[in-house]
């Protein structure tokens, strides 16, 4: 297992809630702010937990790389517009937040992932995935 291709099911696992959560708060839509209060919370854990794994497995290592610094930087603004949709309960934040995640996503597989998977060696991407291995605390 490469460490991309384990973050990359990480992607394929939240894909279809940002998806259910990007339809329920579009344009012409309707949800209580006591509802995107609550889904802004529960999305900001599961997507923290994700990016927290990357940028200390990856990203920081490797931000000499343009594509990893804007990544690390999405990593922060959706954050961000997660809590101030957590806060006020604005479900056009929210949108805003899941639509720039679906991209960070495909960004992230597009060309910052290939690129890793270019420059590091397979014993620098071997010992990263265990060390995702011990942080996920997979049992194999």
């Amino acid at each position: 297992m490469r460490i991309t291709d384990a973050l990359r099911g990480e992607h394929a696992a939240m894909r279809p809630l940002l998806r259910h959560f990007r339809e329920s708060t579009k344009p012409g839509t309707k949800m209580d702010p006591s509802m995107v209060k609550a889904n802004a919370t529960t999305l900001k854990q599961i997507i923290h937990a994700h990016a927290s794994i990357e940028d200390a497995l990856l990203f920081q290592k490797w931000k000499k790389f343009p594509v990893v610094r804007h990544a690390l930087r999405e990593h922060t603004e959706i954050e961000e517009l997660l809590d101030q949709a957590a806060q006020e309960g604005d479900q056009k934040v929210l949108n805003h937040a899941v639509r720039l995640t679906l991209g960070h996503f495909a960004e992230e597989e597009k060309d910052a992932f290939p690129l890793l998977e270019k420059e590091l060696t397979r014993a620098q991407l071997a010992q990263i995935s265990l060390e995702y291995i011990q942080l996920r605390a997979i049992k194999l």
